[in-house]
């Protein structure tokens, strides 16, 4: 168990990063986006973000129950004794707003074409689609915004910088 408890710890440690550097690019995306009032051409980063925190929470997870097999107090250092259930309860929000991101990044679903009477498709207003774009950036944004402060305020800053496997 030991072994597994310190491979799961690095690992959770270094995706950590992972999660920092996809949020970095999804608000960077957001935010350009956002200004240039342009159409979303990939839902790359939010993908990206929601994906690394999904990993993250899953190895956070997999800790919290090897610990509790163990028990073993999750954060011994911690600032509080109830700090490994704010952890574990950010790092869940977390990832609900990351995944409402990545959705408000998602084109929305298409409805079926107009035809006149005639026969001929129907011609669909150009601004309404301007205006779902710029719909689409401000909703990612938000929601990317929302999903940085539990993930800053959930990293325990006073443990290493990069664990490896027993620091």
């Amino acid at each position: 168990m030991d072994n597994t408890y310190l491979l799961l710890l690095t690992a959770h440690s270094w995706v950590r990063w992972l999660v920092l550097l996809t949020g970095i690019w999804a608000l960077v995306n957001a935010f350009s986006g956002v200004r240039a009032r342009g159409p979303m051409t990939s839902r790359a980063p939010f993908a990206s973000f929601m994906g690394s925190i999904h990993l993250q929470v899953l190895l956070g997870l997999a800790l919290f129950a090897m610990m509790g097999m163990g028990g073993m107090a999750p954060f011994p250092d911690g600032p509080r004794d109830s700090f490994g259930w704010e952890h574990l309860g950010l790092g869940l929000l977390a990832a609900v707003f990351a995944t409402m991101a990545n959705r408000a990044a998602k084109a929305p679903a298409r409805a079926a074409p107009v035809f006149v009477a005639d026969g001929t498709p129907a011609p669909t207003p150009t601004p309404a689609a301007v205006n779902d774009e710029i719909t689409r950036w401000r909703g990612a944004l938000l929601w990317t915004i929302l999903a940085w402060i539990p993930l800053l305020l959930a990293i325990p800053w006073w443990r290493p910088v990069l664990r490896m496997f027993g620091q």
